[in-house]
């Protein structure tokens, strides 16, 4: 568990998956919404008489097409009607929200990855590069090219 607010969970708390309603959520397509667990045949569902869950709506948060896990919310109160299509479009949105910015910072991470290991094989091999910003006009290089232009190291200043 990454986050909770209120009852008995603590971020960082281990939670065995068979005994929540999160696994149902992995196996739905859409927001899985439960009102009432009692009337809706989950009586002895292991959510229900482990944790007391009486209702329950979320969403799978995903990454690229890797499962990352799911965005809930729920309580040991039943509800007296089922969860609204307004309901469910926020439940919606926040889980497209959550997976969207996993999958930035999944993307500037290998962004990093990629740009350290240029890094190191430039160096490696005595490369030297430059680059151009067309928008800006900018023009900059690495020391290696300066020195192959017979520039001492820091000598070009950029555009």
């Amino acid at each position: 568990m990454i986050a909770a607010r209120g009852g008995e969970f603590d971020p960082g708390t281990d939670v065995d998956i068979s005994e929540t309603t999160c696994r149902r959520t992995i196996q739905a397509t859409d927001i899985l919404g439960i009102a009432d667990a009692e009337t809706e045949g989950l009586e002895d569902d292991p959510s229900r008489t482990v944790w007391g869950t009486e209702c329950y709506i979320g969403g799978r948060v995903e990454v690229g097409d890797d499962l990352y896990g799911t965005l809930c919310f729920f309580d040991q109160t039943e509800r007296d009607e089922p969860f609204s299509h307004a309901e469910r479009a926020f439940v919606d949105l926040a889980t497209r929200w959550v997976n969207s910015m996993l999958e930035r910072r999944q993307h500037a991470v290998s962004l990093e990855t990629t740009e350290q290991q240029l890094e190191l094989a430039l160096e490696a091999t005595d490369t030297g590069i430059w680059t151009w910003d067309p928008d800006t006009d900018e023009v900059q290089w690495n020391e290696t090219f300066e020195l192959l232009l017979g520039l001492d190291p820091g000598e070009f200043g950029g555009t």
